[in-house]
């Protein structure tokens, strides 16, 4: 029988997740990304909170030298209680994430 052998292992590769109850600050995240964003990262991929962008999600996909940045939509905590609400509705699971702010 064939072991299965994941992709991290067979490529000698990790991966890890950033969180930071801080935003990134968009003059220093834009020079750190053209001058040192380290040629060994493969993919990377998520949200971002930018300083001056506090109700927009910004959106980043990156494979390879392949870069897409732009608007991931509007962060929920920013939006008004109604609004909230039914988002919670619809989705429960979110009730628990504006609970940890």
């Amino acid at each position: 029988m064939n072991e299965h052998i994941s992709e991290t292992k067979r490529n000698e590769s990790s991966s890890f997740v950033f969180r930071s109850e801080k935003p990134f600050h968009p003059d220093r995240l834009y020079h750190w990304m053209n001058d040192n964003w380290p040629h060994k990262i493969l993919r990377s991929k998520g949200h971002m909170w930018i300083a001056s962008r506090n109700d927009i999600a910004i959106s980043i996909s990156q494979a390879g030298y392949s870069l897409q940045i732009g608007c991931g939509g509007k962060w929920i905590a920013t939006l008004n209680e109604e609004i909230q609400q039914e988002l919670i509705q619809k989705d429960p699971v979110l009730k628990n994430m504006l609970k940890k702010r």
